[in-house]
């Protein structure tokens, strides 16, 4: 019989991930946009960006609706404009991609402000998302959706007179034994995509359940992450060792 995952086994071993290669969407990510390394310096350091981009490039595409009726101009509650992407003019797929592209750059970008403990400030992300500065808010907020739900960071404004923004961790000290090996970058964002997939599989998951959905994130067994490392070893010994 086939191994699985469950949320109180300690020794299953998974097998090597699916070989097939992420969708064209995931894949169209990848670039790092020039405007990030202008704004941030990060010339040194490409593989924190691109991987951030593959991370959450998925978060965005199930956060959007596949086809936005164009008799739906929708506004937020508070009547203070769009808060996603849904409630965005309709004007084609491709301006939708568009945003989507802006949502993984500033993600990047937020990413490595994160890794470098540097406040964020809004001028810094509307150079980032460029020609997309009215979309601002919308951008911003699927930016920060997508840290918080795959990630574990939190986008706290700081300063609403110089519109200056840190970031913090979610669960603050419960994160202290979920760092990467730089401290930089949680994990807990992976763990909780675990438990997700084995609570909704009734508590006990099949391990190619649970790689077909690493594999979005980029994540194969056998092969290093630039955040989360040998994800086989992290689940299979450090998790099991620490639960």
């Amino acid at each position: 019989t086939s191994s699985s995952f469950s949320s109180t086994s300690s020794s299953s071993s998974p097998s090597s991930a699916s070989s097939s290669s992420p969708s064209s969407f995931l894949s169209s990510h990848f670039v790092i946009p020039s405007t990030i390394k202008e704004v941030s310096g990060a010339v040194g350091t490409p593989s924190l960006l691109q991987g951030s981009q593959r991370v959450c490039s998925s978060h965005i595409a199930m956060a959007v609706t596949p086809s936005i009726k164009s008799d739906q101009g929708s506004s937020s509650q508070d009547g203070k404009g769009p808060s996603t992407l849904q409630s965005l003019p309709v004007t084609g797929s491709l301006f939708k991609d568009a945003i989507e592209d802006k949502v993984a750059d500033l993600v990047g970008f937020l990413l490595l402000k994160y890794h470098t403990k540097e406040l964020i400030t809004k001028v810094e992300m509307l150079i980032v998302i460029k020609d997309y500065q009215d979309h601002f808010p919308v951008i911003l907020s699927q930016a920060s959706e997508c840290l918080q739900l795959v990630f574990g960071i939190d986008v706290k404004e700081l300063d609403p007179i110089s519109h200056s923004y840190v970031l913090v961790n979610t669960l603050g000290l419960t994160y202290n034994g979920m760092l990467s090996d730089d401290q930089s970058v949680p994990k807990t964002g992976l763990l909780i995509n675990i438990l997700s997939v084995i609570f909704m599989d009734g508590n006990c998951s099949p391990e190619q359940n649970i790689w077909e959905v690493l594999s979005v994130m980029g994540l194969c067994a056998g092969r290093k992450h630039f955040i989360y490392g040998e994800p086989r070893e992290l689940i299979t010994k450090v998790w099991v060792q620490e639960g």
